[in-house]
C-alpha cells in the first residue's frame, strides 16, 4: 500500500543520551501519521502546510507549531517552494517527570492561530526552539547535559505560559485495551471508507456506541470517526489525483463522496486548493511505505537561520 493511502504509526528512535530527536529537514510531504512524541515544528525558510486536528494551517518562516502526542497529522510543502524546517520530537515521558503520571497534557502552541496565545508570546518559544535546535545539531561532549536542561526549561515554560488541557489517563491494562481498540477503529475506516454506512457498521464491529468511539478517539488522537473518515477519503482522492488520470466523477464515486460539488467544496475547505489545481501542481509522491519525503537542502543555511533567530535578526 502506498504511503498516501494509510495512517501510519511512526516509531521515533530517541537519542539514548537525551529524550528527544532534533533535526533539520526540507519537507516534500508526509502522509497522515501519528506517534507518541510531542513534535515541535519551526519553519526557517519557505512555507509548509500542516494538517493536525483537522485544522490545516500554512506555516511560514518564523512560525512555530506543537503537534501533541498521538495526534494524527500530515505535512507537505506548498507547490514547489523550497523550505527548511526544524523538528524537535520530545519523548512524552519527559512531560510527566514531575507531574501526575496518570494525566496527559494537550498544549495549544500554534503561531498561526489568534486565539490561545502564550503569555510570553510566540517569539519566546521560537527562540527557545532555535537554541535547542543548535544544541542538538552542534554535538559535543556536553551536548547531553545542555539538551536535557533546555528541554526541561522548554517544557516548564509550556506549562507556565501556554494554554493546555488535562486528560485523565487510564490504567496500563485499560490503556493497552484502548490502544488496541483505537487501532481497530482506524484500520476499519481505512478499509471500509467506501461503504455507505461505514460509521454505523464501525460501531457494531467494535461493540461501542458512537459517543464512546467519539470520546476514545478525541482523547487519544484528537479526531472523531467522522474526521478520520473524511481524511481517509481525501487521502485516497489526493492519491488518485496525483497518480492516475481518472476523471473527477470517477474519483468522487471511488472515494465515497456524495456529489462532485460536495467533493470540490470539502477539498478546497480542508486543503486550501481545488482538486484540479492539486492535480496540476501537486508534488508526486514516491510509491513506497515511507512516512516522510525529504528534499535536499543546505544544512549550513539552516544553521545560519537558527543563529539569526537567536540573535534577533
Amino acid at each position: 500500500m502506498a504511503a498516501a493511502e494509510s495512517y501510519f504509526f511512526e516509531a521515533i528512535e530517541n537519542r539514548l543520551k537525551y529524550p528527544a530527536k532534533v533535526f533539520l529537514a526540507s519537507i516534500d510531504h508526509s502522509s497522515f501519521h501519528w506517534h507518541y512524541e510531542y513534535e515541535l515544528i519551526l519553519v526557517l525558510k519557505g512555507k509548509v502546510l500542516v494538517n493536525s486536528d483537522q485544522k490545516p494551517v500554512i506555516l511560514e518562516a518564523g512560525d512555530i507549531l506543537l503537534v501533541n502526542s498521538k495526534s494524527v497529522h500530515e505535512i507537505h510543502r506548498i507547490e514547489r517552494e523550497d523550505n527548511i524546517c526544524l523538528f524537535i520530537q520530545i519523548n512524552q515521558n519527559l512531560f510527566n517527570d514531575f507531574r501526575d503520571a496518570n494525566q496527559t497534557y494537550r498544549f495549544y502552541l500554534n503561531s498561526k492561530l489568534d486565539t490561545l496565545k502564550p503569555k510570553k508570546g510566540f517569539e519566546h518559544f521560537v527562540r527557545m526552539a532555535a537554541q535547542i535546535g543548535l544544541a542538538g545539531i552542534d554535538k559535543n561532549e556536553i551536548t547531553p547535559y545542555r539538551m536535557k536542561g533546555m528541554l526541561y526549561l522548554f517544557i516548564a515554560d509550556l506549562y507556565q505560559y501556554a494554554a493546555y488541557d488535562i486528560y485523565q489517563r487510564a490504567s496500563e491494562a485499560a490503556e493497552h485495551e484502548n490502544l488496541e481498540t483505537l487501532m481497530n477503529i482506524i484500520e476499519y475506516i481505512q478499509f471500509h471508507y467506501q461503504d455507505k454506512n461505514v460509521l454505523k457498521n464501525l460501531y457494531k464491529e467494535v461493540g461501542m456506541s458512537d459517543k464512546s468511539v467519539y470520546r476514545l478517539l478525541k482523547v487519544n488522537i484528537g479526531h472523531s470517526a467522522k474526521d478520520l473518515l473524511l481524511a481517509r477519503k481525501l487521502d485516497k482522492a489526493k492519491y488518485m489525483l496525483k497518480y492516475t488520470d481518472k476523471t473527477i466523477n470517477f474519483i468522487v464515486d471511488e472515494c465515497g463522496f456524495s456529489s462532485v460539488n460536495s467533493f470540490y467544496r470539502t477539498f478546497k475547505m480542508v486543503l486550501n486548493i481545488t482538486p484540479n489545481d492539486y492535480r496540476r501542481y501537486g508534488i508526486a509522491l514516491k510509491d513506497n511505505q515511507e512516512i516522510k519525503g525529504y528534499l535536499g537542502f543546505s544544512k549550513t543555511e539552516g544553521i545560519v537561520l537558527l543563529e539569526n533567530i537567536i540573535k534577533g535578526r
